[in-house]
């Protein structure tokens, strides 16, 4: 089934939901808390001053152009203000309504960020420059991530390693990527990190606000009218996203979730997996699953 303008206005919606929310700056201090080692020793109020004044932070959309004519186009780069010094750190937030493998994600994130390392450089080869190219983290954001990561928070560094085993050489942390993949914010399961929490009750779909507000007040969160507001506008865009699904044609969807039925028993069959595993193989996106498990249990 080709790409539809419904499904193009959901990733629009949910990729503006989640830039606006964590363009919060209480919500960049509680992500910086655990995830950007220059804020480490900070408290989470610390950070926010060390942020601005400004209650939301401000993101510039830039476009890079590489050598043979192909772009990166990054809507949502901040710089922010760390105890290295103002404007010292490049974050980029990315989003991803979508289900992807997690291999090509992590390629096309460093993508992105080596775009924003090279485009920090003068001309020349002076070594202070080098010296002075500013850090460039990544956070991803994952709505529908592969099943094994749900409820995960994946860092990326970039680290050395002596053949010999001789020496243990330093982590640089010039770059650094974080993938953010989100899951049920009801999950027990022990290890989850405050942001993940956060996050997960901030975009979690089948929840309603006041739901959501108390599962971020359950994680210590000091929650303001602020807060309260961008809640409530999440939720508005997630109702928007219902609603065009439900506006879709039916008879399209259900001609793709009968040809996909077929696909996925046929792979069961030839391969001996279960039906979770082929649909994983077919990277079947999560909305589709439950009606393609109901058409297998019929036909069974």
């Amino acid at each position: 089934m080709g790409e539809s303008e419904n499904e193009r206005a959901r990733d629009y919606s949910y990729d503006a939901a989640a830039k606006d929310f964590v363009s919060l700056k209480g919500v960049m201090a509680v992500a910086g808390e655990t995830y950007i080692p220059e804020f480490s020793g900070m408290s989470r109020r610390e950070i926010e001053r060390m942020l601005g004044d400004e209650p939301r932070l401000k993101s510039q959309n830039v476009k890079f152009r590489n050598m043979i004519g192909g772009s990166v186009e990054l809507d949502s780069l901040f710089l922010l203000n760390t105890p290295e010094g103002p404007a010292s750190l490049f974050v980029n937030v990315e989003t991803e309504r979508r289900h992807w493998r997690l291999e090509p994600l992590v390629n096309r994130a460093l993508v992105y960020i080596s775009a924003v390392m090279f485009n920090q450089m003068e001309s020349g080869g002076d070594s202070q420059k080098y010296e002075k190219v500013r850090n460039v983290y990544a956070f991803w954001i994952l709505k529908n991530p592969p099943a094994a990561y749900r409820n995960r928070d994946l860092v990326y560094e970039f680290r050395g390693r002596d053949i010999g085993g001789g020496c243990d050489p330093p982590i640089c942390g010039t770059i650094r990527l974080i993938v953010i993949c989100l899951g049920d914010p009801m999950e027990k399961r022990d290890g989850i990190s405050l942001p993940l929490r956060m996050f997960d009750a901030a975009m979690a779909g089948n929840y309603t606000k006041e739901e959501r507000l108390g599962m971020l007040e359950e994680q210590g969160m000091d929650i303001n009218e602020l807060l309260e507001k961008d809640i409530d506008s999440l939720s508005k865009r997630e109702l928007e996203m219902v609603e065009a699904v439900l506006d879709a044609k039916a008879e399209e969807r259900a001609i793709f979730i009968e040809k996909m039925a077929s696909m996925v028993m046929a792979a069961m069959e030839r391969l001996g997996i279960s039906a979770e595993d082929a649909m994983n193989l077919f990277e079947v996106e999560t909305d589709f699953r439950e009606e393609i498990l109901v058409v297998i249990e019929s036909r069974t």
